[in-house]
């Protein structure tokens, strides 16, 4: 029997398969399969809680630095008579060192992050340190 191109239906799938489909399939189906926990994403939420929480209820707060954060990269380093504040992002350094006695202000600029930190009372002396 002989057969047209009207006797074969072309919309009818004969073991087609969008390759797409199973391309994405496998896809997902890896990444689905991970397991996150097994990455240190917990670990590392939990650090970022806890210091967060040490910071902001456990940390005993300085007189001499009352604006002080440790989450901020500065370093202190107090040798009396004077108190220096460092930070060093690898390729930027700022220090300042003033008298532990002053009331200072130093405002620390570094690109687009910005850091206040008061001496004492501060307000006495004003220090503006910017590097963009």
């Amino acid at each position: 029997m002989f057969k047209s191109f009207l006797d074969v239906d072309f919309l009818k799938e004969n073991g087609l398969v969008n390759a797409l489909d199973e391309q994405q399939k496998e896809m997902f189906k890896d990444r689905l399969s991970q397991n996150l926990l097994e990455q240190g994403f917990l670990d590392d939420m939990f650090n970022i809680v806890g210091n967060a929480l040490n910071e902001k209820f456990l940390d005993p707060v300085d007189p001499v630095l009352p604006d002080y954060r440790r989450s901020s990269g500065i370093i202190v380093v107090k040798e009396d008579p004077t108190i220096s504040l460092c930070r060093d992002t690898g390729s930027d350094r700022q220090c300042v060192t003033t008298p532990l006695s002053q009331n200072s202000t130093i405002f620390q600029t570094q690109g687009v992050l910005e850091f206040k930190n008061r001496i004492n009372e501060g307000g006495g002396t004003i220090i503006t340190l910017i590097q963009r």
